[in-house]
């Protein structure tokens, strides 16, 4: 394990920089920042850490966000952030920073879909994998998966359950159009050719804003929150085991990479040196305190995963 960068709030979502190969671009505050690492100040994109509101602006320092919960980026020039308390989602320019609105009325909230769509407390985004130019965003308020074509904006629906367990906030999807959505301590799963929805499990112990992502193939991972721990799922078997770490993932934000991990935690964002290794059958588990090395195989998803401190002393393919 290594620190990557501190941070003064905690990064709610990371993502690797397509525009600035080797930094990573973040949430902090009320603001989007990248950053290239070690003892570098963080680069303002748009918005201010520290600062609440609403303005568009011409530079990325003059506009205004009411609670950032997530981002994805159209490519290299165009990010599309979620302004939860806003209601809607805005285009941000990468060469000069200017900020518009893109999708839903900002400051009004409701249920609208088409091109001047509404929402009522979007807080996720993500690309869908199987529709071209379209994201999937959670609009939670409304109990719903919402779509928005990145090419106009434009509002959809995939589905809406109102039921009391029912309470989304993160999402991920699978390659065959799957998504599973964690919230209010429950996740649930949606079929991509019925849109039918099923419970399952409960994974993690977290009622907040803590995302998701797949390793490989069937094998999601999930933060335990507030506590030393990540779930590793085998979302084709419903089985998972929970593991310690050094640290806890308080942001619950990853960076999933072939042979590591990047963490957001509360104030900094950390790399973890892994190897996933699914060939593996059983092996012992030990956890060596002073030196933070935690090796362990799951049984269930056989898999190995080493997090080590200090991974100049591992195989390092984990450059950005």
């Amino acid at each position: 394990m290594s620190l990557f960068t501190n941070t003064s709030e905690r990064p709610y979502h990371i993502e690797l920089d397509l525009r600035k190969p080797g930094n990573i671009i973040y949430i902090e505050g009320n603001a989007l920042v990248t950053s290239a690492g070690g003892t570098s100040k963080p680069e303002l994109i748009a918005g201010q850490i520290s600062e609440s509101g609403f303005n568009e602006g011409e530079v990325g320092s003059e506009a205004r966000f009411h609670g950032l919960t997530g981002f994805v980026q159209i490519d290299k020039d165009r990010v599309i952030v979620v302004d939860s308390g806003n209601n809607c989602l805005r285009s941000v320019s990468r060469p000069t920073g200017k900020v518009e609105e893109f999708s839903g009325e900002c400051r009004k909230s409701g249920l609208i879909n088409g091109k001047v769509g509404r929402f009522d407390k979007p807080l996720a985004v993500i690309f869908d994998k199987v529709t071209k130019n379209q994201l999937l965003v959670v609009d939670s308020n409304n109990k719903a998966i919402r779509t928005v074509s990145t090419v106009d904006g434009s509002v959809g629906f995939i589905v809406r359950h109102d039921h009391w367990t029912f309470e989304p906030a993160t999402l991920t999807q699978q390659d065959n159009g799957d998504i599973y959505v964690n919230g209010g301590m429950n996740f649930h799963h949606i079929a991509h050719d019925t849109k039918k929805i099923t419970k399952l499990p409960r994974y993690v112990n977290c009622r907040y804003h803590q995302e998701l992502s797949f390793i490989k193939q069937s094998v999601m991972i999930a933060p335990f929150c507030m506590l030393r721990k990540i779930t590793l799922v085998d979302v084709k078997s419903d089985k998972y085991e929970v593991i310690k770490t050094p640290e806890a993932p308080y942001g619950g934000s990853f960076i999933v990479r072939p042979d590591c991990l990047y963490v957001a935690e509360k104030g900094k964002i950390l790399k973890y040196t892994c190897m996933y290794n699914h060939s593996s059958i059983t092996m012992n588990i030990f956890h060596i305190e002073n030196t933070h090395i935690c090796r362990l195989s799951l049984k269930i998803l056989r898999i190995t995963i080493i997090f080590h401190d200090n991974p100049s002393n591992l195989d390092s393919r984990c450059a950005l």
